[in-house]
């Protein structure tokens, strides 16, 4: 075989397989051509359900008493005497002595004041004996005219009468000092602070200690302007609406009940908000008048206010809302439908809807990025059991099989609903 013979074959051969491969190409039959779904993204929904308008609403503070006293004592000595009670911490009750101040000179100052007094009525009885005895003289010398109050003795007997009411006075006067050598307790209480002990010598308007009255003890309860308009605040001679106190005491949350007794009436310049008093009786049960456990001053306490709209309303999970007052629902063609609604109240879980909103409406609460009005979707309905109250159901929920959802197909769903995006899956 030539040389050029050589060079041609692989050349020829070449040739050949591209030819068939073309013919091969241009006869294999058409693919089937499938139609790309549109995207329609997974949302959940809920029902939006009519809500009554009464709500129960929340607030914080710190109990405190209604009575605060601080002790001084109102003559000057030593302490003599100082009562078992006298102990931070302890109870007493009202009259009880705590402290008493010797008293050894405002003794010796009744005595002489009892003697000034005696002294006095002796000198107003001799100044009275001179005067009968000078009517009687003139009486009996029979002169014409009018005595004068003079010749009468009026004005030594005046003068007698007043001297002898200045020593009463004094005498009062030294008996109230012994008796404020005794420090009693005001009302029934309990000691906050003690400042002063057995030997110390005090002057007039020395504390000598704090004390609180445990008949009754307070709560103030901030409340922003809207909150209050959902409240019946008590006025003058209005009745107290009961409330309940809530705190968590050794682990365990303890109740009591409350009464909402009135509001202060002034909104605080710094923090713009009315304060509510809410009173609860016997915080320590020490007088008998409550059952339960104690609620020390200075518990920080949760409130619940009995609160009402006034109307029925339309209530909603309160992530459903996007930016102030839009919702997303879904009508009755799978559409989705953006919505600008009114809300009269909103707290952590819930917003109530007074306009813009129908019950029964299908409220998107799943995120979905970038939503455009009437854009399809898929909707999963969890059947949350919503006859109850609004307020009653919780806003998080973490797990999917007490609503009744297949574990396995929920958590393909929830791929879905965390990529914003139903469809892809359903395409492959």
């Amino acid at each position: 075989m030539s040389k050029r013979a050589r060079w041609l074959l692989p050349v020829a051969i070449i040739g050949v397989a591209v030819f068939v491969a073309a013919g091969l190409i241009k006869s294999r039959p058409e693919p089937p051509k499938k139609d790309t779904p549109p995207t329609q993204p997974l949302v959940e929904v809920e029902p939006a359900r009519p809500f009554a308008g009464e709500f129960i609403l929340t607030a914080q503070g710190t109990v405190a008493p209604h009575t605060g006293t601080t002790l001084v004592s109102e003559v000057n000595g030593a302490v003599v005497e100082v009562s078992d009670s006298f102990q931070v911490g302890n109870f007493f009750r009202r009259g009880e002595v705590l402290l008493r101040i010797d008293a050894k000179d405002y003794q010796a100052a009744l005595r002489r004041a009892e003697a000034q007094v005696a002294n006095r009525q002796a000198l107003l009885a001799q100044e009275q004996a001179r005067a009968d005895q000078a009517r009687r003289d003139w009486e009996n010398l029979r002169r014409p005219g009018t005595p004068s109050d003079l010749v009468l003795r009026v004005p030594y007997v005046a003068e007698a009468q007043a001297n002898l009411r200045s020593a009463e006075a004094d005498l009062l006067q030294a008996r109230i000092n012994l008796e404020r050598t005794v420090v009693r307790a005001p009302y029934d209480g309990l000691l906050r602070e003690k400042r002063v002990d057995l030997g110390q010598y005090l002057g007039t308007g020395t504390a000598v200690a704090v004390v609180n009255a445990i008949d009754r003890a307070e709560v103030r309860v901030p409340l922003t302007s809207l909150d209050a308009a959902f409240l019946p605040l008590p006025g003058p001679g209005d009745e107290p609406h009961p409330v309940t106190l809530r705190a968590s005491v050794g682990g365990e949350q303890q109740r009591w009940p409350a009464r909402l007794v009135r509001s202060e009436n002034v909104i605080d310049e710094r923090s713009r908000v009315l304060y509510a008093v809410v009173s609860v009786d016997d915080p320590y049960g020490v007088l008998g008048r409550r059952n339960g456990p104690p609620l020390p001053f200075g518990t920080f306490v949760e409130v619940d206010l009995p609160a009402t709209i006034g109307h029925q309303v339309v209530g909603v999970p309160r992530h459903a809302v996007r930016g102030s007052n839009q919702l997303m629902t879904v009508d009755a063609d799978g559409r989705l439908r953006l919505r600008e609604v009114v809300i009269v109240r909103a707290d952590a879980s819930h917003a109530f809807i007074d306009g813009g909103l129908e019950p029964g409406e299908r409220v998107v609460v799943s995120t979905l990025d970038a939503p455009v009005d009437g854009m399809a979707v898929r909707t999963r309905d969890p059947g949350l059991g919503l006859d109850t109250a609004v307020a009653q159901v919780p806003a998080n929920r973490n797990t999917l099989d007490e609503f009744g959802v297949d574990e396995t197909v929920a958590a393909d769903e929830d791929a879905d609903l965390r990529s914003g995006d139903g469809g892809e899956r359903d395409g492959e």
